[in-house]
């Protein structure tokens, strides 16, 4: 801040401002799945077997209801916490444009704006512009044979307009740096379950799929659980990091589960979940004073204890407690059959000022673009296609180092050698054993095919996973992808 109190000029690649909006976002997405033949009814299909019937239903489940996080606004840290299964990362996934809109899955209310845009962009195809948010999700998908420097320059230049290609390597060192990663930027990713293609540790994994989205200082950052995985101090810089690139614009929303509380004291808005139930939408420094007035808590937050902690044990007393009154068929008891702290927070909610906190102050100073300026200014694709295919090229043939030769190959190999010459040891040389050679041949081609077809089989699931996601994120085309393999795999 400089002595005006407005906010530094930092250099942010002219990055546009981005205010997203979430409003009454109710979720009821199709479930596939089986129940027993005491459950069935008309509506659902019978797969009969040999000593019993299995139904395979399809049903729709309600996994939010009419949820509005608070607006997510540049120069602001958001944390949407709850329990496990409360609906964080679906909300999250549909604020990042990665669900595809169905209908039938959404209430009529649910709304996504962009900086005040009366324009609904979740229920548009396409309208939520990829190029200007980055998404870490929970699980990892890193090439093993990819170093950490290679794997986030990667991401870079596809990422990076061919104007400040010459920016890219700056970038990276900076990423590097801001993660701690530089000490290991030239080891291999290494296989995530150990054995002899270990490489890098769990959190230094985490770190490097964080650093994927980084290190193109997107204006929406969304990170699931970025925290998982890391001791509490290496949490606590990454976190901090995340705080720093805020003041220089970006909007950034991050699912986390109990963070320490200086992590909690980084957090500008807050949204806490229970079900799929919103019971707290706004500043961070407001939660406690709404759960503590809620007449089922009973008692304060106690002295020495993190309110992380606190708030997720409220939580899910007030969850155990519906549920053991649901049970027992005690249903005023447990708040004519819902929850107290979802009816709690909606009483509220109408009473308390719409928030505003700190961030409104910093964005006074600036103007936020309008949604057709923004398109305009973020291709569909960033890079062309001839880079796509050139970069893609080069990582399929760098993740091919060490997986060309095994133990197990060798050894498959080897015992297909002693195969065929027991049969067709010391043929006769002439056309009497022509039949012979050609069924030699023909071994020798249906070895070759086999051969291509085993070894595409354990990394199909992994590469039609990553290339899911990278699709999602209009990284590159489908076409330079298909070439890419191709090339990579004639070079084998």
């Amino acid at each position: 801040m400089n002595s005006e109190g407005k906010p530094e000029e930092i250099e942010t690649h002219d990055m546009p401002l981005v205010k997203l909006s979430l409003e009454n976002i109710t979720f009821a997405p199709l479930m596939k799945g089986f129940t027993s033949s005491s459950k069935l009814n008309n509506s659902l299909s019978l797969k009969k077997k040999r000593d019993y019937t299995e139904a395979k239903v399809v049903l729709r489940k309600t996994i939010l209801k009419n949820v509005s996080p608070p607006a997510i606004e540049p120069y602001s840290l958001h944390a949407w916490m709850g329990p496990s299964g409360s609906g964080k990362t679906s909300l999250l996934s549909i604020a990042a444009g990665m669900t595809e809109f169905d209908p039938d899955s959404f209430s009529d209310d649910s709304r996504i704006t962009i900086n005040d845009d009366p324009q609904n962009l979740l229920s548009k195809k396409g309208g939520f512009p990829k190029g200007l948010s980055g998404v870490v999700w929970q699980d990892d998908l890193l090439l093993s044979n990819l170093t950490v420097r290679e794997t986030v320059e990667f991401a870079a230049k596809l990422k990076t307009p061919k104007s400040e290609m010459h920016k890219i390597q700056q970038m990276v060192d900076e990423v590097l740096d801001d993660l701690g990663l530089s000490a290991v930027g030239t080891s291999l990713i290494g296989q995530s379950m150990g054995g002899p293609g270990r490489g890098i540790s769990g959190g230094e994994r985490k770190r490097v799929s964080v650093a994927q989205e980084l290190v193109t200082r997107p204006p929406l950052i969304f990170l699931d659980e970025p925290t998982s995985g890391l001791d509490s101090t290496s949490a606590l810089e990454l976190m901090q990091t995340l705080k720093d690139l805020c003041q220089k614009g970006h909007s950034i929303v991050t699912v986390i589960h109990q963070p320490r509380t200086k992590i909690f004291d980084l957090v500008d808005g807050l949204l806490l979940l229970s079900e799929g139930d919103e019971i707290f939408s706004g500043p961070a420094s407001g939660a406690r004073k709404v759960l503590e007035s809620c007449p089922i808590i009973g008692f304060d937050l106690p002295d020495q204890t993190n309110i992380a902690d606190w708030i997720m044990d409220v939580i899910v007393e007030d969850e155990h407690r519906f549920k053991s009154n649901t049970a027992h068929g005690d249903e005023e008891a447990s708040g004519s059959g819902s929850k107290m702290l979802p009816i709690h927070w909606q009483r509220l909610r109408d009473e308390l000022e719409s928030y505003n906190g700190d961030n409104n102050t910093r964005m006074s100073h600036h103007q936020l673009s309008t949604l057709v300026e923004i398109k305009n200014s973020v291709p569909k694709y960033t890079s062309s296609f001839g880079t796509q295919l050139k970069l893609l090229t080069r990582r399929a043939v760098k993740q091919t180092r060490g997986e060309k030769i095994s133990n197990a190959s060798i050894i498959a190999t080897c015992a297909y050698i002693v195969f065929e010459s027991a049969f067709w040891f010391r043929l006769s040389d002439d056309t009497n054993h022509i039949y012979e050679r050609n069924s030699l041949v023909f071994f020798l081609i249906i070895s070759q095919a086999n051969g291509i077809v085993i070894s595409s089989v354990p990394t199909f699931r992994r590469d039609r996973a990553l290339l899911t996601r990278e699709r999602n994120k209009k990284m590159y085309r489908v076409l330079p992808y298909f070439f890419a393999k191709t090339l990579a795999g004639k070079n084998e």
